[in-house]
């Protein structure tokens, strides 16, 4: 079940993006910020979403990434810590440009 939801999550992001109207910077990946605890209590389940992650980014540029560009995921530790998570991805998506998931 924890699955199908982490991937559902992708495979939303990677419709956004695709949505996404183009900014004419066609040969830069794509970038789509993500968090998930890579340390702290949930580490186990947070290395697996990384590798989910991870996985879809090698299958969409494999097969030629969305519109033509490559997509890379950056992904943040949050420390298992949900307050963490949101700083995190507030800061991520306007520091540095990125599409946050």
């Amino acid at each position: 079940m924890l699955y199908i939801k982490y991937f559902s999550l992708i495979g939303l992001c990677l419709s956004f993006v695709s949505w996404a109207p183009s900014t004419g910077l066609a040969q830069q990946p794509i970038r789509i910020g993500a968090t998930t605890a890579l340390s702290g209590e949930a580490s186990i389940q947070g290395r697996y979403v990384r590798e989910g992650y991870l996985f879809c980014q090698k299958q969409v540029n494999d097969k030629g990434g969305v519109l033509g560009r490559s997509i890379e995921f950056v992904i943040y530790d949050d420390g298992s810590n949900g307050k963490t998570a949101a700083v995190s991805t507030r800061s991520s998506s306007g520091r540095t440009r990125l599409t946050p998931c």
